[in-house]
């Protein structure tokens, strides 16, 4: 499993979502957080007070109530249902417009889980709680059953992206557990939470440092030799840069191991001693990335496997040519002071460009 310094989680949040480089939220770099719960409460925490600050979202939604006045629409089959006739009053339906919108609501169950965590200090509770008033009129959500892909953006509530991004990770459990003094990402989060975050993290990096060489994710197109394309899958790299002739496609991964065991049983074979590969499936899709994208372009293309370290005794970094492209394979350990990251990323950047 790949450790992973708390700090460096900001770092990487803050590549990921530029909202958290303004000024507000840059002190919290230089906090000695001890748990991540600590660090996203204190994120949380300046973000809802700084949604305060500006005014709290607003919309219309709709409302049901029993009342003994017409207001909106009379829902007569629910009426007579339940006898509201009786004691004179009328189920209507009509529009509210209040703070109670799924936005807020997300952020304020968000809050109450981080308030009955044990690792968020208590400074950081009393700023919560002191926030979370003005979020009184909210609903409490059942965390469990929200409706992330029922969320969309617009320019009016732009501003929430980051910090829904932010609840999203403390809901699905992207913490951090501490084992024989280091920080290690839980157990129960499956790979493709922490590649999220990682490949976000090395796309957004590379935009703010370098876009002379136009990062960007790339769809790369099959070259065949008929139109038939269906069923075949999808080939869009992670980062793929381009500069002075040069192309390069990056893949970042993030396993609990990268390399892999091969065993040989048969009498004779290499001392029947078990040998270390790379992984056969991610070295055979760079393979493809650069076959095909070089098939139509004229810079000379490459690729580049990107892991984040792990505690294996073995990592790779090594270099393959193949067919006339190159294609490498490097580590990048997140369990070390940030800059220190960013040499790496940069080193790595200029051995290929």
């Amino acid at each position: 499993m790949s450790s992973i310094r708390i700090r460096n989680i900001y770092h990487m949040l803050s590549y990921a979502y530029k909202s958290l480089r303004q000024t507000s939220y840059q002190n919290l770099a230089n906090e000695p957080f001890e748990h991540v719960a600590d660090l996203f409460a204190a994120i949380l925490a300046m973000g809802m007070a700084d949604q305060v600050r500006r005014g709290i979202t607003k919309d219309y939604r709709e409302h049901t109530e029993s009342l003994p006045m017409i207001r909106g629409k009379i829902e007569w089959g629910t009426t007579l249902n339940s006898r509201s006739v009786l004691t004179k009053k009328l189920v209507c339906r009509y529009d509210v417009y209040d703070e109670n919108i799924y936005l807020n609501q997300i952020l304020y169950t968000t809050a109450h889980v981080l308030l009955r965590n044990q690792e968020v200090c208590e400074e950081r509770k009393r700023k919560l709680k002191k926030t979370m008033m003005f979020f009184a009129g909210c609903d409490l959500l059942d965390h469990s059953s929200i409706q992330w892909n029922r969320i969309q953006y617009h320019r009016n509530n732009v501003v929430y992206k980051m910090l829904i991004n932010v609840c999203y990770l403390v809901l699905h459990g992207l913490l951090l557990r501490q084992e024989s003094g280091a920080y290690r990402l839980a157990n129960f989060i499956d790979d493709q939470k922490r590649y999220q975050l990682f490949q976000r993290f090395v796309l957004c990096y590379y935009q703010h440092h370098y876009p002379h060489y136009h990062p960007r994710a790339q769809v790369i197109k099959w070259q065949l030799d008929d139109s038939f394309i269906d069923f075949l899958p999808n080939m869009v790299s992670d980062v793929l840069m381009e500069y002075g002739g040069r192309t390069v496609i990056l893949d970042t991964k993030y396993y609990r191991k990268i390399m892999s065991k091969r065993y040989y049983s048969n009498p004779g074979a290499e001392n029947d001693e078990d040998k270390v590969k790379v992984n056969s499936a991610n070295l055979y899709q760079m393979f493809s990335y650069v076959k095909n994208y070089a098939a139509h372009s004229v810079n000379q293309v490459s690729g580049l496997l990107l892991y984040a370290n792990t505690n294996e005794q073995i990592t790779p970094d090594v270099e393959y040519r193949m067919g006339g492209n190159v294609i490498r394979i490097k580590t990048v350990d997140l369990d070390q002071e940030f800059s220190l990251i960013e040499t790496q990323l940069h080193d790595i950047l200029k051995e290929l460009i």
